[in-house]
This record gives C-alpha cells, sequence and structure tokens, in this order.
C-alpha cells in the first residue's frame, strides 16, 4: 500500500460474464461471507474505485469529505419545502466499502431496543437476541476484553482512545472507534474484502470497480412469473461496450438507499412512474423509491482555543508536520484521531421542558423495549459543523470550534427516490420532504436545548468556551429552521 498505488487484485468488466453477480455498500460482508463457500462464485460490480492507499487509511485525512481528491462524493436533494427551500448534500463514498471509508468510524451497534422494534413489525429474526451473534463474530474490541457481548476474534478491530487530545473529553464519556492498532481506519472494505482476501478466492470472488449496474435482466418461468436472470453492466463513465453476469443463483441488490431503488426501477417499482418514462414493469411495487428517510444533523458551535481544535492542522503548518511526524512514528496524535469521540442517544419523548429526563415508570429505562428507542443523537466534536461555501473546500478560521452536534434519528418525515430519465447513468431525484411532519422538528427543539444546556455545562467547570452558532432562542422552533443542516452517513 502506498498513497499514489495498489496492487489489489481486481477485473475488467469485459472479465466478469456468466459469474454471479452482487453489489454496494453492503457488498463487501456480504461478498467476503458468501465466499467463503468454495461452491460459491461472486462478483462485487462496485460503481466507486478501490481506493486501496495509505492516505485513505489514516483516521484524520481520509475523513476531510470536503478535500479535492475526496472519494466522497455529494448528490445534492431537491429544493426542501419545509426546510426554508435549503438544497441538501447527501454525502456518499465512491469507493468499496462506501461511506464507511470516509465517516467518523464510530462502531456502535444501536441499543437493543432498534432491534426488538423490527421483530415487532414481523421480522422475528432481527430480535436483537438473534443478531447479536453475528455482531460478536465480526468484531474484535480491544477496549471491552472481558465482555459477554464483545467480539473477540473478529476482523473488525475496534478500541476507545486511551490517549487524550482534547481537554474536553474528560467531561464525556467515550466511545468505541473502529480504528485497528496501527491506528489504521477499519472500514467494510478493510475489513471484509483486504488484498489478502481476495487473492486467496480469486477463484471465486472477482472485485469489478468503476462499474455501473445499467439494469437487472429478467425473465419467465413455467409459471409465467419473472425471475432475475442476471446484470446488465458498464463503465462508470457511460463509454464502451454493456456487459452482462449471468446470476446461477441470486442477485443481492445492496446499493443504498437512493441507488437500490435506482436499479431496482429498472423493472421493480411503481406502474405509472415506470411506464413515464417507457419502462416495462416487471412487477408493480408502489413501495420501490418510497419510505425515504435520512438523518438530520443540527450544529450549534462553541469557539474554543485553537489548539485544542482539529483547525489547528490547517491554520498552523507548522504544527501539522509535527502532527503528521508523531503519527508516522508513534501512531499517536491528531492525525490518527477522530473528531466524534462520543455519542450521547436518548428518547426525546423523556426530556421535560427544562431538559430533564423523566421517567415515570421504570420501564421506560428499559433499552431492551422497542419504545423505548432513541430517536436523538448528541455528538460533540472539535470541528466547524457548517459546510464550506460554494466553491470553496475550506473555512479559513483564526480560533477553534467545539460542535455540539445535534442528530434526529428516527424521522416520521418521509422522502422519496424518483427517476429523471431511463438513463442508468443519470442521476436521480432526492426529495427527503425534510421536516415536513411537525413532531420532528418538535424532537429537534429539544434537542437543541439540551445541547446547549449540556456545553453551558461544560463551560461551567472552567473549560474556555464561548458561543459562536446556535438558533436565537432556545425556545423559538421557527429559528431553528433557519439553522438546519443534514448529511448522510
Amino acid at each position: 500500500m502506498w498513497p499514489f498505488s495498489s496492487s489489489y487484485p481486481t477485473v475488467k468488466p469485459s472479465g466478469c460474464r456468466d459469474q454471479t453477480g452482487r453489489r454496494g455498500t453492503a457488498g463487501c460482508c456480504l461478498a467476503s461471507r458468501l465466499s467463503e463457500d468454495p461452491n460459491v462464485t461472486v462478483l462485487l460490480i462496485e460503481r466507486g474505485c478501490v481506493a486501496d492507499t495509505w492516505v485513505n487509511a489514516v483516521s484524520l485525512i481520509s475523513s476531510d469529505i470536503f478535500k479535492k481528491d475526496s472519494i466522497a462524493r455529494p448528490l445534492n436533494s431537491l429544493p426542501q419545502a419545509h426546510a426554508d427551500h435549503r438544497v441538501i448534500p447527501l454525502m456518499r463514498g465512491q469507493a468499496s466499502g462506501r461511506i464507511s471509508r470516509v465517516n467518523a468510524m464510530i462502531y456502535t451497534r444501536g441499543v437493543p431496543a432498534d432491534f426488538n422494534r423490527w421483530a415487532d413489525m414481523s421480522h422475528s429474526d432481527w430480535s436483537y437476541e438473534k443478531v447479536l451473534p453475528f455482531f460478536v463474530k465480526s468484531e474484535t474490541t480491544l477496549s471491552h476484553p472481558g465482555s459477554t457481548f464483545r467480539g473477540k476474534n473478529g476482523p473488525w478491530v475496534n478500541q476507545v482512545f486511551s490517549h487524550e487530545s482534547w481537554p474536553i473529553l474528560p467531561h464525556c464519556a467515550q466511545i468505541d472507534i473502529a480504528i485497528d492498532r496501527n491506528m489504521k481506519r477499519r472500514s467494510t472494505y478493510s475489513v471484509f474484502l483486504p488484498p489478502s482476501v481476495v487473492r486467496s478466492r480469486q477463484d471465486r470472488l472477482k472485485i469489478c470497480p468503476d462499474t455501473i449496474s445499467e439494469r437487472i435482466v429478467f425473465t419467465t418461468n413455467t409459471s409465467m412469473r419473472p425471475r432475475s436472470s442476471g446484470v446488465e453492466f458498464g463503465h462508470r463513465d457511460g463509454t464502451g461496450a454493456s456487459y452482462f453476469a449471468k446470476a446461477n443463483r441470486k442477485i443481492v441488490v445492496c446499493c443504498g438507499a437512493i441507488e437500490s431503488p435506482q436499479l431496482l426501477l429498472s423493472g421493480i417499482g411503481p406502474s405509472d412512474h415506470l411506464k413515464a418514462h417507457g419502462i416495462k414493469v416487471i412487477v408493480d411495487n408502489p413501495g420501490v423509491g418510497s419510505h425515504l428517510k435520512d438523518y438530520v444533523d443540527v450544529p450549534v458551535m462553541w469557539n474554543i482555543p485553537l489548539n485544542e481544535s482539529i483547525h489547528v492542522v490547517l491554520e498552523k503548518p507548522l504544527q501539522a508536520v509535527f502532527e503528521l511526524a508523531k503519527y508516522l512514528i508513534s501512531g499517536k496524535g491528531i492525525f490518527s484521531d477522530l473528531f466524534v469521540h462520543l455519542a450521547i442517544f436518548l428518547p426525546s419523548r423523556l426530556l421535560n421542558e427544562n431538559t430533564k429526563i423523566v421517567a415515570p415508570d421504570i420501564t421506560d429505562l428499559d433499552s431492551t423495549l422497542p419504545q423505548n428507542g432513541s430517536d436523538l443523537e448528541i455528538k460533540p466534536m472539535p470541528i466547524h459543523g457548517l459546510d464550506p461555501p460554494p466553491d470553496a473546500t475550506i473555512i479559513r478560521i483564526k480560533e477553534g470550534f467545539m460542535n455540539f452536534m445535534i442528530c434526529l434519528l428516527r424521522l416520521r418525515s418521509t422522502g422519496a427516490v424518483h427517476l429523471n430519465s431511463p438513463d442508468p447513468y443519470e442521476r436521480v431525484s432526492c426529495d427527503l420532504r425534510m421536516l415536513s411532519d411537525p413532531e420532528d422538528l418538535a424532537a429537534l427543539t429539544k434537542g437543541v436545548r439540551l445541547s446547549i444546556n449540556l456545553a453551558e455545562r461544560v463551560r461551567a467547570q472552567g473549560y474556555p468556551m464561548k458561543m459562536f452558532h446556535r438558533p436565537a432562542s432556545k425556545y423559538d422552533a421557527e429559528m431553528l429552521l433557519s439553522r438546519c443542516g443534514q448529511y448522510t452517513r
């Protein structure tokens, strides 16, 4: 591995015909698990590149989604009618492992209530009790060796940081970060499809990067029911020929919340929408492209000393050189660090007007009950929380930032993905319909109030903070709309 080269074993589209087709973000995990069976042949069709470089394994550098050579790519939403008509950039990773290559690397499974809620929705195999063994199988915890709920021998290494780069952290509880013993990012790519795994299975596992699935091909069986027989795909830039991969067993579509509907809409989806674009209707399914949800983040920012903010490496070049040398020699320092060390999860229904948790019944605090799943997350991080201005990749600052970011996890507002044409290379339209349900705004307002109160308590303990960016009033819900930002994980 080197910053500008890779020896990762891949194949070109012309060499991928007549094999089983797979694709997408979770495709790294699926392709790895499926190819453990020597009798299964797997083809992973990947829109992005491999990007098997040293730079993309360094925590701080790889998470900068705004740098010019980032493997993150934005897809702008339609203007949001309930959020001041803002256009929201939906960030996606364009490399194997997708968003896990550029995200904040927080290793958290969610609480049992999240899974038990799915079980209550008739998905019994998704209960916490049934999924726990798979979590344990997949991870190696470096910080919780005595836990019976954590894995000891899996590929996904994670740990709590033992060194404290930011003085604010003693005020908070730290969480696990997906980073290994050598202080390198552990994405789904490096965990499940590292070069060693792909090389050892080259006879049955093929990785085809920089490729787009154009459509699923269907045939009709003897009972006149449509059956997927393979996938047509081509080069990501739309040039050259199209190719066909025959599915000997199954096609697994795992392209994410935006690209999965786009692929399915090559024949499966709302019939009126398909017919409007001249696409033959294979299965009329109104749900395809519907029920789109994405997290909503609202930044509440404070100024702190520049030396205690990640921005110090941008504003002080000598400090950046020193920190890089520290990382190369010891694996420690800012470059090994991530800007999120804490995530507070809670259900907003338990917060009263004074941002105190009120639990009338002891069962309200039972994290296994579906009704107690968290809808709010607060993430303190020493970084600026707003997007750069148009055509800019860096925000120049003179002071450091501590951002208490509020995230709405369980949205009641739902959006949709729509085709703009039958061309699979043309981007789809995404309407998040953000905050169209008033209950979402009410929950976010509670989160903003709590975030401000938490920051003020930290300041009261002597930490040098001063308010930089927040809604004009804790209690003015309309002002919250003018401060809304939204990002995709």
